[in-house]
C-alpha cells in the first residue's frame, strides 16, 4: 500500500529540488557553457546531487519520493542548461531518472544495496536517456555528446556510488536530530 506523503514531507521535496538547482545552476551551467558539451558538469557535482538525493530517500523512505524530486527538479530547470537544452523533455527525464531509483530501491526492500545502487544507476542512465530526447527532438550538440556519453554513464555511475554512500553516512550522522525525526512517519 502506499504510504501519504504529510505536507511538511511534500515541502521538504520541493526545498530539496529548489536547492539541487542552485547547485546545478552555480556549478552544472557553466561547465556546460564553457565545455559545449551538455552533462558534462554534472560530473562535478554528481557526488553531491546523489548523497542529497539518498539522505532523502532513506528519511522518507516512501515509494515515489524520489520520482517527486526528480520531475519536480525537470521542472524547474526547463530554462536551464542542466538536463540538456531548454525543453519540456526535461520533466519527462526528471521522472525516468525518480522512477529507476524508486524501483530500484523498492526491489532491494529499502535496504543499504537499495540506497547504495539506487540513485547511482538511475543518474547514470540519464545520459543515454537525455541522448535519446535529444536526437529525437533534433536538438543541436547531440553528436558531442554521442561520442562521449558511455565514458560519461560509467563515470557518473562510479561517481555516484561514492555519492550514494556519503548520503547513507550523513544519515547516520544526523538521524537522530529533531528534524530528521519529524519528516519520518
Amino acid at each position: 500500500m502506499l504510504k501519504k506523503f504529510s505536507t511538511k514531507q511534500l515541502v521538504f521535496i520541493a526545498l530539496v529540488a529548489a536547492f539541487m538547482l542552485l547547485i546545478d545552476l552555480l556549478v552544472v551551467a557553466p561547465i556546460n557553457s564553457f565545455s559545449g558539451v551538455s552533462g558534462m558538469g554534472f560530473l562535478i557535482d554528481v557526488i553531491f546531487i546523489n548523497a542529497i538525493v539518498t539522505f532523502v530517500a532513506i528519511i522518507l523512505k516512501k515509494v515515489f519520493s524520489i520520482t517527486l524530486v526528480y520531475t519536480l527538479f525537470g521542472i524547474l530547470v526547463i530554462p536551464t542548461s542542466v538536463l540538456g537544452p531548454p525543453t519540456p523533455f526535461k520533466i519527462i527525464l526528471g521522472a525516468i531518472i525518480g522512477l529507476t531509483a524508486d524501483f530500484i530501491i523498492w526491489i532491494f526492500g529499502y535496504k543499504k544495496a537499495g540506497y547504495i545502487f539506487g540513485v547511482a544507476v538511475a543518474n547514470a542512465i540519464s545520459y543515454p536517456v537525455g541522448l535519446f530526447f535529444a536526437v529525437l527532438l533534433g536538438l543541436p550538440g547531440t553528436e558531442a555528446l554521442s561520442a562521449v556519453v558511455w565514458y560519461l554513464t560509467a563515470t557518473v555511475l562510479i561517481l555516484g556510488l561514492f555519492g550514494d554512500y556519503l548520503g547513507m553516512y550523513v544519515h547516520k550522522k544526523l538521524k537522530d536530530k529533531n528534524i530528521v525525526r519529524q519528516l519520518r512517519d
